[in-house]
């Protein structure tokens, strides 16, 4: 049995404005009578946990898609202070990227940054994040959130698991 829908998949929210996110949650939970969630609404729901309001961002899309997840979280009182992307298309083109490639890029991002924010966002899924969430938060001092580890997290705390799941992380060490 299917106890709650988790959509993941940002660029097709973002790219129909601030607040769509709230819109496809109501419609889902209506139309399977569940509990709904989106990827976006998860990873700005651990950014308020962890209390980001500054970003460094670093993701593989194409600069449309960039510009508006940063207006998505500008939206939500999220400022992006610095934004890098890879400009790539396709999904098939991001998951052909060697995994060390996503560390390095958002090391990169974040240390470039003018002043230092108050967190690292990775968004897409194409790319194996997970692996270097708490690799990141040692090597820059700082939160990283991605959409597995706002998943993981908002998913066991919607079910009331409270064991801290260690070696992923801040976000997740902190359930």
């Amino acid at each position: 049995d299917v106890d709650i829908i988790y959509l993941l998949g940002v660029p097709p929210i973002v790219l129909k404005g601030p607040g769509f996110d709230k819109v496809l949650v109501e419609r889902m939970s209506q139309a399977a009578g569940l509990p709904a969630i989106t990827d976006i609404t998860g990873v700005m729901d651990a950014m308020r946990d962890r209390t980001l309001r500054t970003l460094a961002m670093a993701t593989p899309f194409e600069p449309i898609i960039n510009e508006r997840i940063e207006q998505y979280l500008r939206a939500e009182g999220i400022d992006v202070l610095h934004m890098n992307g890879l400009g790539i298309r396709k999904n098939v083109e991001i998951r052909r990227l060697p995994i060390p490639v996503e560390y390095t890029f958002a090391r990169k991002t974040y240390s470039g940054s003018p002043r230092k924010p108050d967190g690292l966002y990775i968004p897409c899924g194409g790319w194996g994040s997970i692996h270097h969430v708490d690799l990141l938060e040692r090597d820059l001092d700082t939160t990283v959130i991605t959409w597995m580890n706002a998943l993981i997290c908002r998913s066991m705390r919607r079910y009331g698991v409270t064991q801290p799941i260690k070696g992923f992380g801040k976000l997740l060490a902190s359930i």
